[in-house]
C-alpha cells in the first residue's frame, strides 16, 4: 500500500490540535493554604482561619465561599483595593457546634461558580467545661440546704443542648426526688440568687448517680444564649441519701462556689473547678 508523508504529517497535526483542545486550562485563582491554629477547638470560642491565594484571586467579581459540612458560614468579597500583604487572609471563625466538622473554601466568580482549587480543613470541635481533671474521687456534698455554683462563659451566642455534671452517690437517694440544676445568670463575680436571675432549670432523678463518679446529662431546650457569663447551679430536693459534685485540685480562682443555706454567710469558694461538659 502507497504511503503520502504529507498527509500522515497532516493527520499528526490534527490529533495534536484536538488533544489540544481537550485539555482544560490551568485558572490562574487559586487557594494556595488554608488552616487553622490547631486541629481541636472549643465549642463556642472564636478562631481564625488562615488562607493565601494567589495574586489573580483578588478581583472584584470574585468572593471567597467557606462552607462548613456543606452549607455556607462565610462570603468573603475579594475586594481589589483590600489586599493584604502576602495575600494572606485571616477571618473570624466560631465553634458553635460539638462534634467533627470538615470546612471547604473556594474562590466563585459572580455567578457563584466555583473557578479555583477547593481546600478542605477537618475539624474537632468538643465541648466546653473543665474535664480534663486527675483525681476524679474529688466531690462536693450537696445537701438540700446546701448549693453549688460553676461558672463558665460564651464567647459567641450559642445554641445548649446539654449541660453535663460529674456526679456520684455514697448512699443512695430514695426514688421519686431530684436533682436540679439551674442555668443562672451573675450578680456580680457570683451567682445571682433572685427569680430575675433565674433562666431555666433541668432536672434529673435523685437516684441516678451511683458510687462511682459518672456524666449525668440534664438536658435542655436548644436555646440560643447570647455570649456573656453565666452560672451552672445546683441543688437537690430531698433530704435521704446524697449527691456529690466532682471538682479538681487546680485553683480556677473562685469560679466555682458553695453556700450552705441554713448559716448565715457568703457564697465560698471551693478547692477547684467543679467538672462540667455544655454542648
Amino acid at each position: 500500500m502507497k504511503t503520502y508523508p504529507f498527509l500522515l504529517a497532516i493527520a499528526l497535526s490534527l490529533t495534536l490540535l484536538l488533544s489540544g483542545c481537550t485539555k482544560p486550562a490551568e485558572s490562574a485563582y487559586s487557594i494556595d493554604y488554608f488552616a487553622i491554629s490547631s486541629q481541636e477547638h472549643v465549642f463556642s470560642k472564636t478562631y481564625a482561619l488562615l488562607l493565601r491565594l494567589s495574586d489573580e484571586s483578588f478581583n472584584s467579581s470574585s468572593t471567597l465561599v467557606i462552607r462548613q459540612d456543606g452549607g455556607r458560614i462565610t462570603e468573603f468579597p475579594l475586594d481589589t483595593s483590600e489586599i493584604p500583604p502576602n495575600n494572606e487572609l485571616s477571618i473570624p471563625f466560631y465553634a458553635l457546634e460539638v462534634g467533627e466538622h470538615e470546612l471547604t473554601a473556594v474562590i466563585e466568580d459572580e455567578n457563584g461558580t466555583g473557578i479555583s482549587n477547593e481546600k478542605t480543613l477537618s475539624l474537632s470541635i468538643i465541648p466546653l467545661g473543665f474535664y480534663d481533671f486527675e483525681n476524679e474521687e474529688n466531690s462536693y456534698q450537696i445537701e438540700p440546704n446546701i448549693w453549688c455554683a460553676q461558672e463558665f462563659t460564651l464567647e459567641n451566642n450559642a445554641v445548649i443542648s446539654s449541660i453535663e455534671l460529674q456526679l456520684r452517690s455514697l448512699i443512695q437517694t430514695r426514688p421519686g426526688k431530684s436533682i436540679i440544676l439551674e442555668l443562672r445568670t451573675p450578680s456580680g463575680n457570683l451567682p445571682g440568687t433572685t427569680a430575675g436571675n433565674l433562666i431555666l432549670n433541668a432536672t434529673l432523678p435523685s437516684d441516678s448517680p451511683d458510687s462511682s463518679p459518672s456524666w449525668q446529662a440534664f438536658q435542655l431546650p436548644n436555646d440560643e444564649f447570647p455570649a456573656g457569663t453565666y452560672w451552672i447551679l445546683l441543688k437537690r430536693e430531698d433530704t435521704v441519701g446524697n449527691v456529690a459534685w466532682t471538682y479538681s485540685d487546680e485553683s480556677l480562682e473562685g469560679r466555682a462556689v458553695c453556700r450552705d443555706l441554713s448559716k448565715e454567710g457568703p457564697w465560698a469558694p471551693i478547692e477547684g473547678g467543679f467538672a462540667f461538659k455544655i454542648e
